[in-house]
Protein backbone atom coordinates (compact mmCIF):
# COMPACT_ATOMS: atom_id res chain seq x y z
CA UNK A 1 0.00 0.00 0.00
CA UNK A 2 1.09 3.38 -0.72
CA UNK A 3 1.70 5.85 1.83
CA UNK A 4 -0.94 8.71 2.65
CA UNK A 5 -0.13 12.46 3.42
CA UNK A 6 -2.32 14.84 4.78
CA UNK A 7 -2.29 18.58 5.39
CA UNK A 8 -4.02 19.90 8.76
CA UNK A 9 -3.85 22.60 10.82
CA UNK A 10 -4.71 26.20 9.94
CA UNK A 11 -3.44 25.63 5.80
CA UNK A 12 -6.17 22.57 5.70
CA UNK A 13 -8.72 25.00 7.56
CA UNK A 14 -8.21 27.77 5.16
CA UNK A 15 -6.90 30.49 7.69
CA UNK A 16 -3.26 30.23 7.62
CA UNK A 17 -0.84 33.58 7.90
CA UNK A 18 2.51 34.23 6.32
CA UNK A 19 3.89 33.14 9.44
CA UNK A 20 2.56 29.81 9.72
CA UNK A 21 3.99 26.68 9.45
CA UNK A 22 2.95 24.10 6.72
CA UNK A 23 2.08 20.75 8.87
CA UNK A 24 2.05 17.36 7.18
CA UNK A 25 0.97 13.75 8.21
CA UNK A 26 2.33 11.21 6.54
CA UNK A 27 0.69 7.17 7.55
CA UNK A 28 2.94 4.44 6.11
CA UNK A 29 1.67 0.89 6.18
CA UNK A 30 4.75 0.37 8.51
CA UNK A 31 7.24 2.77 10.03
CA UNK A 32 11.17 3.11 8.05
CA UNK A 33 13.72 2.01 10.30
CA UNK A 34 15.38 5.48 10.02
CA UNK A 35 12.59 6.84 9.89
CA UNK A 36 14.73 10.59 11.12
CA UNK A 37 16.56 10.30 8.12
CA UNK A 38 13.09 9.45 6.00
CA UNK A 39 11.29 12.68 7.46
CA UNK A 40 14.35 14.94 6.94
CA UNK A 41 14.35 13.30 3.34
CA UNK A 42 10.39 14.04 2.36
CA UNK A 43 11.11 17.70 4.44
CA UNK A 44 13.62 18.78 1.54
CA UNK A 45 11.23 16.75 -1.71
CA UNK A 46 8.29 19.05 0.03
CA UNK A 47 10.61 22.06 -0.07
CA UNK A 48 11.61 21.11 -3.17
CA UNK A 49 8.22 20.99 -4.76
CA UNK A 50 7.27 24.30 -3.35
CA UNK A 51 10.21 26.04 -4.65
CA UNK A 52 10.51 27.31 -0.71
CA UNK A 53 13.56 26.44 1.14
CA UNK A 54 12.33 28.70 4.02
CA UNK A 55 8.54 27.87 5.08
CA UNK A 56 8.85 25.52 7.76
CA UNK A 57 7.26 22.54 7.40
CA UNK A 58 6.44 20.22 10.24
CA UNK A 59 6.68 16.84 9.13
CA UNK A 60 5.17 13.77 11.06
CA UNK A 61 5.09 10.09 10.33
CA UNK A 62 3.24 7.57 11.75
CA UNK A 63 2.20 3.65 10.71
CA UNK A 64 -1.17 2.86 10.39
CA UNK A 65 -1.74 1.48 13.67
CA UNK A 66 -0.30 4.48 15.55
CA UNK A 67 -3.02 6.98 13.33
CA UNK A 68 -5.50 4.44 14.53
CA UNK A 69 -4.78 4.52 18.10
CA UNK A 70 -4.27 7.97 18.29
CA UNK A 71 -6.89 9.76 15.83
CA UNK A 72 -9.46 10.47 18.82
CA UNK A 73 -6.80 11.71 21.33
CA UNK A 74 -7.26 15.45 21.57
CA UNK A 75 -4.26 17.59 20.45
CA UNK A 76 -3.00 14.81 18.98
CA UNK A 77 -1.24 14.90 15.12
CA UNK A 78 -3.71 12.06 14.39
CA UNK A 79 -6.75 13.93 16.41
CA UNK A 80 -5.75 17.26 13.84
CA UNK A 81 -5.78 15.26 10.59
CA UNK A 82 -8.69 12.90 11.60
CA UNK A 83 -11.17 16.24 12.46
CA UNK A 84 -9.61 18.77 9.90
CA UNK A 85 -6.89 16.76 7.68
CA UNK A 86 -7.06 17.14 3.93
CA UNK A 87 -5.66 14.34 1.83
CA UNK A 88 -2.66 14.96 -0.29
CA UNK A 89 -1.62 11.77 -2.23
Amino acid sequence: RKAKAYLFDSYARGDATARDEIYILVIVEKMPEDWAKETTDLTGAIHKALGDDYKEIVLYLADEATFEKWKEAFGTPHYAVATEGIRLV
